[in-house]
């Protein structure tokens, strides 16, 4: 892709942490092993916004990413 190395090193960090909100979804509902329901699947995205949440306060993405580097979505928050 030939990306400067800054821009490599945000991405890598966005794909370690993209999925970090899952922690905030009932384990039950990750581990179903029928399908999910429409209202069980927007349980699951609630995901990204508790995510990106948790991130901010801990200050990770301001120590990680200089401020305006790349827009949120970049990073996964909106997928």
């Amino acid at each position: 892709m030939n990306l400067p190395d800054n821009e490599v090193e945000i991405i890598r960090f966005g794909a370690i942490l993209h999925d970090v909100g899952k922690i905030a979804v009932p384990s039950n509902l990750l581990r179903k092993s029928e399908p999910i329901t429409d209202e069980e699947y927007w349980e699951i995205k609630k995901h990204v916004e508790a995510g990106a949440k948790l991130l901010e306060r801990t200050g990770l993405l301001e120590e990680a990413i200089p401020a305006g580097a790349l827009p949120r979505r970049t990073l996964g928050w909106s997928h």
